[in-house]
């Protein structure tokens, strides 16, 4: 067999069409001025909105007619045309070039040197193109199983998905001359599909890590702190950068409060929807998120204040029964001082000093203790002698470690002997 016939033998298959590639399963407060969104929700938002209720109905019927499962082939039906047209004027290249090559000319010729570009140009298309029918078929798979949206997600984000989901998204799917696929979004762009991503889901996330900072706020009100405002603030605005935008958007859009203040309308009617619809759709985000700041810190305030309260009382009865703690806890103010590993917090709780010999966690001191939640809030050494009563002065502990370290030097000289 000559050199033309083994090059014109090259091995389609991995690109058949007719591949059942996979079997996708199923898987199943206080009241503002009212505001008027309506005049947000323009034409393209209805015809969007109108965009997501259809492709969610196609995508229950299809599920509910085909219980088993929707069986999807590697290449999609309405794909093939443009499959088969691709790969017959990339065929038809290779073929040409398999022929020049087969020529007899030499590997220097620029004929030569062009045709094995030809040739490794078409190997990489169909490559290419086998990539990205496989991630096709994957994200479908993935757009059938995944369909709790983020309450943070815009509506042409959900219409996607529920277009990919049911398949009427191919429809606008074109095939490029490198092999990858554009389509056309709901947002009325076209988009390269190795840019699209499922719309996000519904996350636990951003609610997670307000949680702990409304426990360091109790833990602090609970043991006498003042509330500082700054130390708050800073601790949302971290949560708020480690969450990003997706996540950011499903923390606020979750919160039914925050959003009826926002709007003035009541959560569950249908004026409330539309509102909200708007400020997801069309609102300004930051400017959301910083309104959603100052909601948060009221929101940390009140728990703060409550637990201080509660501490007041206890102390108020323990300060007519002649219990509790020490006057001023000057002993556990000196054993921070001198930075102690384990200092007595009370009958039933200590601080421990952490690996970096500076930060304190307040733990349980025997398992019968019942009276303390368990808290993941490191204290620094600092916060803990103000939690005890005491003040710290930064300033004079560092001059006080210095000296430490000098007199050490000093100790170490005198012992060198003499003329060392």
């Amino acid at each position: 067999m000559d050199l033309f016939l083994v090059k014109e033998a090259y091995n389609f298959k991995n690109i058949n069409m007719a591949i059942d590639f996979f079997e996708i399963g199923r898987s199943g407060a206080s009241r503002t001025r009212k505001i008027d969104y309506s005049k947000a929700l323009d034409p393209l938002a209805k015809k969007i909105e109108t965009r997501v209720k259809e492709s969610k109905a196609k995508t229950e019927a299809l599920i509910n007619s085909m219980p088993q499962g929707v069986a999807i082939d590697k290449v999609p039906e309405e794909l093939r045309g443009q499959v088969t047209d691709f790969l017959a004027k990339n065929k038809k290249e290779y073929v040409d070039a398999s022929r020049v090559i087969a020529s007899g000319i030499r590997p220097t010729d620029q004929r030569y040197i062009d045709a094995m570009s030809t040739i490794n140009g078409v190997n990489n298309k169909f490559q290419n193109l086998s990539n990205q029918l496989e991630d096709i078929a994957l994200k479908r798979q993935a757009a059938l199983d995944g369909r709790d949206h983020s309450k943070g997600a815009f509506d042409w984000e959900i219409s996607d998905h529920e277009g990919l989901a049911n398949g009427s998204m191919y429809a606008s799917f074109s095939l490029q001359d490198d092999g990858s696929f554009n389509y056309l979004s709901n947002d009325s762009k076209t988009k390269k599909w190795s840019d699209y991503s499922n719309t996000f889901q519904t996350s636990s996330v951003g609610q997670e890590g307000f949680d702990v900072i409304l426990q360091r706020a109790k833990q602090d009100g609970r043991y006498g702190i003042t509330y500082n405002k700054n130390t708050y603030k800073g601790l949302f605005k971290k949560l708020r950068a480690d969450l990003k935008t997706d996540a950011g958007r499903d923390f606020l859009f979750s919160d039914e409060i925050f959003l009826e203040e926002q709007t003035g309308e009541k959560f569950g009617t249908p004026e409330y929807e539309k509102a909200v619809s708007a400020l997801r759709n069309k609102g300004n985000f930051e400017n959301l998120m910083n309104a959603y700041e100052k909601h948060a810190l009221k929101e940390i305030l009140k728990v703060h204040k409550s637990a201080i309260d509660a501490y007041d009382d206890r102390q108020e009865t323990r300060s007519g029964s002649g219990s509790g703690k020490t006057e001023n806890n000057q002993a556990s103010i000196e054993a921070a001082r001198r930075g102690d590993k384990i200092i007595k917090v009370d009958n039933f709780n200590v601080a421990v000093q952490q690996k970096d010999g500076y930060t304190y966690k307040i733990v349980k001191n025997n398992e019968a203790s019942l009276n303390l939640d368990d808290y993941t809030i490191s204290y620094s050494q600092d916060e803990l002698i103000k939690f005890f009563g005491g003040k710290m002065d930064s300033d004079m502990r560092r001059f006080k470690k210095l000296e430490d370290t000098l007199n050490k030097q000093e100790t170490k000289e005198k012992e060198l002997p003499a003329g060392s």
